[in-house]
């Protein structure tokens, strides 16, 4: 039963336009376990490697469909399932209406029928292959092709305002210039609507996986000409212990992608900087949280 599952999600994968080797285990994976806190265990458990289980995670995660903790790392199942299949889906709609465009050489109109009908079908016949159930209705496929969604695109510049003149304060709070004023220390909560703020207060949760006290987080000093193998040999130096079970691999997180350093090439050819936020994995008691300084 276990493995007609997986073969059915490497087919609806496949239907998705994603063909990543393993994506199908580690998905079946979190269908079963909710999440994965040791991605390194889950990997070799089907016989993947860890770089593979990376990929394969940041490809979930652009897919919408886990969610990932960068620190320490941990890989949520992201719920509810079939609304966000019906969004995969519908996305694949709207690449249907590419083809189409491809095809007819312009854009689906929501008024032709004959249009309306060749989207329809091939969207259905994606929805009975994998069970995606009800069909879509022509009702349906004109809100996709015809979506006029709105979006307050000055509410995202009043909040970027505000988040680059902290940033500014900050980094003059740090040098000791205290003239902007010290930086905001709680939350505040901004109504659009009433163009009001309301600060909240939120204890500090000592759980926390990026600032609890169990956390352990590190500043290494490399040089720029040196490889970035010298980042572990710090580490060991610090008295950090390698698990003779796992390879000591550094990972860095790019909004969604999970990229891992090649321990081969120096920091700049890794597209590394300074302050760069750096996990480690590879050491007992789990991982590592690095602040980079590039000298």
């Amino acid at each position: 039963m276990e493995n007609k599952e997986v073969l059915a999600l490497s087919s609806l994968f496949d239907a998705i336009g994603i063909i990543e080797k393993g994506i199908e285990k580690i998905y079946h994976h979190l269908l079963k376990s909710k999440r994965i806190d040791n991605l390194n265990e889950v990997a070799a458990q089907y016989d993947l490697t860890l770089k593979r289980g990376y990929k394969i995670c940041a490809v979930l995660n652009e897919l919408e469909l886990v969610q990932i903790y960068d620190r320490p790392m941990k890989i949520h199942l992201a719920t509810p399932i079939i609304p966000l299949w019906q969004k995969i889906v519908n996305k694949r709609i709207e690449e249907l209406t590419n083809l189409f465009q491809e095809q007819k050489d312009r854009d689906a109109d929501p008024k032709n029928v004959e249009d309306i009908n060749f989207i329809q079908k091939e969207a259905n016949d994606l929805a009975e292959k994998h069970n995606f159930l009800p069909l879509f209705s022509k009702v349906d496929i004109i809100k996709i092709i015809d979506r006029h969604d709105p979006g307050i695109i000055t509410i995202n510049a009043i909040i970027s305002a505000l988040q680059s003149h902290e940033t500014v304060k900050i980094l003059h709070w740090i040098k000791g210039n205290k003239s902007l004023g010290d930086p905001i220390m709680t939350y505040n909560i901004f109504n659009g609507m009433t163009m009001r703020f309301y600060p909240i207060e939120k204890k500090r949760n000592i759980q926390c996986l990026q600032c609890g006290d169990q956390v352990r987080r590190v500043y290494v000093d490399v040089n720029r000409n040196a490889r970035c193998e010298e980042i572990i040999n710090s580490l060991t130096r610090m008295g950090f212990m390698k698990n003779p079970e796992m390879e000591p691999t550094l990972t860095t997180m790019d909004f969604n992608d999970i990229n891992i350093v090649d321990l081969d090439l120096t920091p700049i050819e890794n597209n590394l900087r300074t302050l760069e936020l750096i996990t480690a994995v590879g050491f007992n008691d789990g991982e590592i949280f690095i602040t980079l300084n590039i000298i």
